[in-house]
């Protein structure tokens, strides 16, 4: 029995546990770390998709994979504890991520979008290295 839904909270050996017993889903948060006021913190665009993510997953039989806390942020460049990636970089991180969560055979990858600014880049990513996914 799987103690977490999370996969960071789980063993390998869990995982695999899931994906022998058919399981295939996995929701992939994707947010931003930046400035939110002085009151928010630098991860409310991670934990709001993280959030929705946890409560989703039962009713999917998902599981909620790592994170992605940096997206496209130039907009808040000079606020302190602000960390952005460039496109390519980004494009190439999801690209990664989903390559590899599809390798070891999940078959439904869940981007899931926390911040607005990413939107866009997201889409065109998923464009980008789409055909590379197995079917």
């Amino acid at each position: 029995m799987t103690r977490s839904i999370f996969m960071p909270e789980m063993t390998n050996l869990e995982v695999r546990e899931y994906l022998d017993r058919g399981g295939r889903t996995v929701i992939v948060p994707v947010g931003s770390t930046e400035d939110h006021g002085d009151h928010g913190p630098l991860w409310t665009d991670v934990y709001i998709p993280l959030e929705v993510a946890k409560r989703a997953a039962p009713e999917l039989d998902a599981i909620v994979g790592p994170p992605v806390p940096f997206g496209i942020a130039h907009d808040h460049r000079g606020a302190a504890g602000v960390v952005h990636v460039r496109l390519d970089t980004f494009i190439g991180l999801l690209r990664d991520v989903c390559l590899s969560l599809a390798d070891v055979g999940f078959a439904r990858i869940v981007l899931l979008n926390g911040h607005y600014c990413n939107s866009h880049a997201m889409e065109f990513a998923v464009s980008q290295f789409f055909d590379e996914l197995p079917e």
